[in-house]
C-alpha cells in the first residue's frame, strides 16, 4: 500500500471512532438527519480541502465519493454543519490520528521543535483578529510543536492576531505534553526563553533546549560583568531562586544571595501569585 493511501486509511480510521454524540454541541440534536454533509463526511473534507473556494473543494470531495456534482452541499450548509461541533472536536481527530504513527527518539528522548507563525484569512471572523498596519487583514497566531525525528506536527495553539501571547503559550503546550514514559526535549529559538516556560518545563519533567538572546543569557548569569567572566565559550550549571521583590534582608539563603533573580511584577510567572509575599521559587538551569 503506498505512503498516501495508508495515511488516508489512518485518517479515515481515527474519525471512525467519532461520535455525533461525543462532539456535537447538542447531542441528540444535531446531525440526527440523514444530509448531504454528514457527520463524518464534513469532518473529511474540512481536513482535506485544497485550493480554491469551499464550494469548488466540495464538488470535488463528493465526485470522488461517485456522486453528482449537484449532489455537493451549498457553502452555506456546509457552514451550518461546522458549527455544530464541539471544541474538542478536531483536536480529537488530530491526537488519534497522530497516535498512530511510531515516535522516533534520540538518545532516548523524543525532539519538539516549537516555532510559532502568523495566518490571514480573508474574512471578518472577529474583531481580535484584526491587523492593523500597511496591509490590514484578519488572522490568527498558531504555535506549534513538531516532532524532528517522526517528522510530525504533534500539538498546536491558535490565537487570535491581536491576543498572540507566545510566551503564554508555550507553557500551554509544555503542560501538554506529558506522556507517561517518554523522555522530551523542546528546543526553541529566541524569544521564548522566560523563567515561567523554564519552570513549566520542570515541573513536567520536560528538557528543553532554548537559544537566548544576549539580554536573557545576563540576566541569568546575575549581569553583563557576570556574563564576561565566563568567557566565550562556557557550560555551567546554575540554581537560581526566583523571587518578586528586592528586599534581600527576607531572602532564606542569606549566604548565596547571588543565586537570587528577581521576576518584575508586570511579568507573567505563574508559581508565585498564590504564595506569601516573600515567597521563592527554586529552578535548576544549564547555560552554555
Amino acid at each position: 500500500m503506498k505512503i498516501a493511501e495508508s495515511t488516508l486509511t489512518c485518517l479515515v480510521g481515527a474519525i471512525d471512532t467519532m461520535t455525533p454524540t461525543e462532539f456535537s454541541k447538542a447531542p441528540g440534536t444535531y446531525f440526527t438527519r440523514n444530509r448531504k454533509a454528514g457527520f463524518k463526511s464534513v469532518i473529511l473534507l474540512s481536513i482535506g480541502a485544497l485550493k480554491g473556494t469551499t464550494f469548488e473543494h466540495s464538488r470535488r470531495f463528493f465526485m470522488a465519493a461517485g456522486c453528482s456534482p449537484d449532489m455537493a452541499p451549498s457553502q452555506s450548509a456546509l457552514t451550518q454543519q461546522l458549527q455544530k461541533f464541539s471544541s474538542d472536536a478536531f483536536p480529537t481527530v488530530f491526537h488519534h490520528f497522530n497516535s498512530q504513527f511510531e515516535c522516533k527518539t534520540f538518545e532516548g528522548f523524543q525532539l519538539l521543535a516549537c516555532d510559532g507563525t502568523g495566518l490571514a484569512f480573508n474574512s471578518d471572523w472577529d474583531y481580535d483578529c484584526f491587523v492593523r498596519g500597511p496591509n490590514k487583514y484578519f488572522g490568527v497566531h498558531m504555535m506549534a510543536l513538531y516532532d524532528l525525528g517522526s517528522h510530525k506536527y504533534v500539538d498546536a495553539e491558535m490565537q487570535p492576531a491581536r491576543l498572540k501571547n507566545e510566551y503564554e503559550t508555550i507553557c500551554l503546550l509544555c503542560k501538554r505534553q506529558n506522556p507517561p514514559g517518554l523522555k522530551r526535549l523542546l528546543v526553541a529559538d529566541r524569544g521564548f526563553g522566560s523563567y515561567n516556560f523554564y519552570v513549566h518545563a520542570q515541573n513536567t519533567e520536560n528538557s528543553f533546549l532554548v537559544r537566548l538572546s544576549k539580554t536573557q543569557a545576563q540576566s541569568i548569569a546575575g549581569g553583563a560583568a557576570q556574563l564576561r567572566k565566563l568567557g566565550e565559550t562556557f557550560d555551567v550549571c546554575l540554581n537560581l531562586h526566583l523571587v518578586r521583590h528586592h528586599r534581600k534582608t527576607q531572602y532564606l539563603h542569606q549566604d548565596d544571595l547571588a543565586s537570587y533573580r528577581v521576576i518584575a511584577p508586570y511579568t507573567q510567572f505563574d508559581h508565585l501569585e498564590h504564595l506569601h509575599d516573600g515567597a521563592q521559587y527554586p529552578l535548576g538551569l544549564h547555560q552554555s
